[in-house]
């Protein structure tokens, strides 16, 4: 499981087994999203902190994470010099032209998530499911991979599909039996299901949508020799990465 991150200064924490190291790399740390970033009133934890951490304490660097309010002040932030890296990004080109993608460090599997009650054959195509009536709870402007951007864009769907901000909120509704379906990060799904103590609940096999994830950093720190090393250790650290993320990953 994930380690724990101690509180140094307001807003700003030091992985707690490298507080001693010289030249930390301030890290950006977003909104509480369990089980990838946890956020109480005086700790972080969370599986991208423990992996971050790793990778840097293998190229001889510590990590310094600064917890910030909202996207736009992390992305002023780090646009302004005064956060180093970024975690969990997907790419774009937008982002691109901030700074610099590292390989990727692990994929997002997003699968479909059914109450149990609900007599569906998930192997079938997302657009097929919705063709026998079931109704789904999304968030919208956010991306769930091809099969669910058709089916949010098809207007015969429309009355099928509610819209929640929050994860936890989707979670919940598919539990209760409130609505059918969501497409749900694993990861998350499973920290949830511990959370809730509900096991009612089944997954498509096959993942939805396989998203990979990068590391951004600023172009101020990211020299070809800080990339090489921090993508080779990315590359020489993957069985340890995997460890991690299998600690916290449901079995279906």
């Amino acid at each position: 499981m994930y380690k724990r991150v101690v509180v140094v200064l307001f807003l700003v924490f030091s992985h707690s087994a490298f507080a001693q190291c010289d030249k930390p790399i301030r890290v950006g740390v977003g909104a509480h999203w369990p089980p990838y970033f946890v956020v109480t009133d005086n700790e972080l934890s969370g599986v991208d902190l423990d992996i971050t951490a790793l990778i840097l304490e293998s190229i001889g660097r510590c990590a310094q994470f600064v917890r910030l309010p909202s996207p736009n002040r992390m992305r002023t932030e780090f646009e302004a010099g005064r956060i180093d890296m970024l975690m969990a990004t997907s790419y774009t080109k937008e982002r691109a032209n901030l700074g610099n993608f590292s390989i990727a460090y692990r994929e997002e599997i997003l699968r479909l998530m059914v109450n149990e009650q609900v007599k569906v054959n998930l192997d079938l195509p997302l657009q097929q499911l919705m063709k026998q009536h079931k109704t789904m709870v999304l968030t919208q402007n956010t991306y769930f991979g091809k099969a669910v951007a058709e089916v949010m864009d098809d207007s015969k769907f429309a009355r099928q599909i509610v819209y929640v901000s929050k994860v936890p909120l989707r979670f919940a509704m598919v539990a209760s039996g409130h609505v059918d379906m969501t497409v749900i990060d694993e990861l998350v799904a499973s920290h949830l299901i511990k959370l809730s103590q509900h096991n009612g609940l089944r997954f498509s096999r096959a993942p939805i949508a396989l998203e990979p994830v990068y590391f951004l950093i600023n172009k101020k720190i990211a020299s070809a020799e800080f990339l090489a090393k921090f993508n080779n250790a990315i590359e020489s650290k993957h069985a340890d990465i995997e460890n991690k993320l299998a600690s916290v990953r449901f079995s279906n």
